[in-house]
């Protein structure tokens, strides 16, 4: 019996030894995705349907953590989502509560599962005084029609 312990252990320690070594796998920030997608425009005065809830239109809006992996929204200083982003994890935003942020030109929700989400992500001027439904998901809006430094997630 010891001596099937002690082969069965110098076994797993040569296969150890041989293994090859993991790799790192890298991916992407959602403002780098964001830079690649297609580019469109996101006009204020313009009424967009929500496309964003897909088929999770079942979910409840408390069942939002279950979500993944979380749609993130991007912002940037730079028209067609160059540079100058910052990221929010639209699923820790609270529900129907405008935030300010710095003024941007252009805007993406990027979703790397299943597109749709029980929610909407809104994009507006200060103060959320006017906002526009951002209609899709994985595409770069440059916005137009006013001054945009603020945002939302709706129902």
């Amino acid at each position: 019996m010891h001596t099937t312990l002690v082969t069965l252990a110098l076994a797993v320690s040569s296969y150890a030894v041989s293994a090859k070594p993991l790799t790192t796998i890298t991916t992407l920030s959602a403002s780098a995705r964001a830079a690649s997608f297609p580019i469109a425009t996101l006009n204020l005065s313009e009424n967009h349907q929500n496309v964003t809830l897909g088929h999770r239109d079942a979910i409840r809006p408390d069942d939002t953590n279950a979500v993944t992996p979380h749609p993130i929204l991007v912002v940037c200083g730079t028209q067609n989502c160059a540079s100058s982003c910052t990221q929010f994890d639209l699923v820790v935003i609270p529900v129907d509560i405008c935030l300010p942020t710095s003024q941007f030109l252009s805007v993406a929700v990027t979703e790397t599962g299943d597109p749709g989400f029980p929610f909407q992500a809104a994009v507006g001027t200060e103060n959320c005084a006017s906002i526009v439904n951002i209609p899709a998901v994985n595409t770069c809006f440059n916005v137009n029609g006013g001054v945009f430094n603020s945002f939302a997630r709706t129902l």
